[in-house]
């Protein structure tokens, strides 16, 4: 079955009907940011972290949804995410990075590799440190999440001008 997923990602098959009701689904779980706030309170006057974390929540909603389309999940997304920018980390880089610890973030690479969406060589000439990185069906696969990722981009940003985008990540990338 998995085998399946990946022969019609591969393909750049999608449904667009199932990506619409996705979208639908995620705005019924996802409570925008403004309805969370108290009516006493102006968005200005909250604290940015919680903001931050409202639309995380919603946006993470989305995304689920759309890679669960796949059988993937949201850390299998971002740790090949990272891999594809910083080729050969070491899982402890990579733990790192997503905030959670090395033996989770084992557990989680081996799926993958099991998978056949990354490799590590059974090996290292020095350290101990095994580098890893994605296999030419992971970078397939990480190309189709990375427009189902968009795809929700979209759904949340709906009510967003196209310059708001631009000036949103420009601000994020700014702060990260």
């Amino acid at each position: 079955m998995a085998q399946e997923r990946d022969v019609e990602v591969a393909q750049g098959v999608t449904d667009k009907r199932l990506d619409s009701a996705i979208c639908r689904i995620g705005e019924e779980h996802a409570v925008a940011p403004s309805a969370r706030l108290s009516k006493a309170r102006l968005p200005e006057d909250e604290p940015l972290g919680y903001l931050l974390n409202c639309v995380y929540s919603g946006f993470r909603s989305q995304v689920t949804a759309k890679l669960a389309t796949r059988g993937l999940a949201f850390p299998q997304y971002l740790c090949m995410r990272m891999l594809s920018r910083a080729a050969g980390a070491s899982n402890a880089e990579l733990a790192r990075a997503l905030g959670v610890s090395p033996q989770a973030t084992n557990v989680l690479v081996q799926e993958l590799i099991e998978r056949g969406l990354l490799e590590r060589p059974p090996t290292v000439l020095y350290g101990r440190a095994r580098p890893i990185t994605l296999t030419a069906k992971g970078v397939l696969l990480l190309d189709e999440m990375e427009r189902l990722v968009r795809q929700a981009e979209l759904c949340i940003l709906k009510n967003v001008t196209p310059r708001q985008r631009r000036d949103l990540k420009q601000i994020l990338a700014t702060l990260a």
